[in-house]
């Protein structure tokens, strides 16, 4: 049995149109939390998968540096789903 998930999202500005090549990362986590980073696509989405189970924050950047966050709770083997939105 999976004790993993992973969450899966998008970034969004406050016109709800995605950003691309935003820096997607874990800021807080239960106990130990893997230290990954990712970039948004064209279409604003992002994964971080292999989380274990647990609540973390999750923080994104755009390309100009403002920064939105959501916490979000993974449950193994199962996706979480998050939509960060940046307002510069």
């Amino acid at each position: 049995m999976s004790t993993t998930g992973r969450v899966h999202g998008v970034v969004l500005d406050s016109r709800r149109k995605p950003i691309c090549d935003a820096t997607v990362l874990i800021e807080e986590g239960e106990g130990d939390h893997p230290d990954i980073a990712t970039l948004s696509n064209e279409r604003g989405e992002f994964t971080l998968a292999e989380l274990p189970t647990g609540a973390y924050r999750i923080v994104a950047f755009s390309p100009t540096g403002a920064k939105a966050s959501a916490d979000v709770l993974v449950a193994a083997p199962d996706k979480s789903e998050v939509t960060l939105m940046i307002v510069e």
